[in-house]
């Protein structure tokens, strides 16, 4: 129980966080376009879903890459079905760059610094 309240509740609880902002209808709408505020939104809110999942899954792998991807297409379509929102094909691009990103990033770091920690802590129990 602890190792899940350590490594995968906080990546639960933040795709609960993503998921009730994409069910609040009307939230405040910055410019549109391809390369706005919004999208910086989006890549940064799925860059820390990424770096969540790293470690809820134990390591940088296709497991937290594909699940965040996954995740985030399943954003964009529950929000076609909420009223005031809308699914965007570039909110998605957005969201699967912030996931990738957020890969790249740790396994760079962690590569650097001598291999992956969170593969060894969850070894050990």
């Amino acid at each position: 129980m602890k190792r899940f309240v350590r490594f995968q509740l906080p990546a639960v609880l933040w795709a609960a966080f993503l998921f009730t902002l994409s069910s609040i209808p009307q939230l405040p709408q910055p410019p549109k376009g391809l390369l706005s505020w919004d999208k910086l939104q989006h890549f940064g809110a799925y860059w820390v879903f990424g770096t969540l999942l790293v470690r809820a899954f134990g390591g940088s792998s296709w497991k937290p890459l594909t699940f965040g991807v996954l995740y985030g297409a399943s954003d964009e379509l529950h929000q076609y079905f909420v009223p005031g929102r809308d699914c965007s094909l570039y909110d998605f691009l957005a969201d699967a760059l912030g996931v990738a990103a957020s890969q790249g990033f740790v396994w760079a770091f962690r590569r650097r610094k001598g291999g992956d920690r969170t593969q060894r802590s969850l070894s050990r129990g």
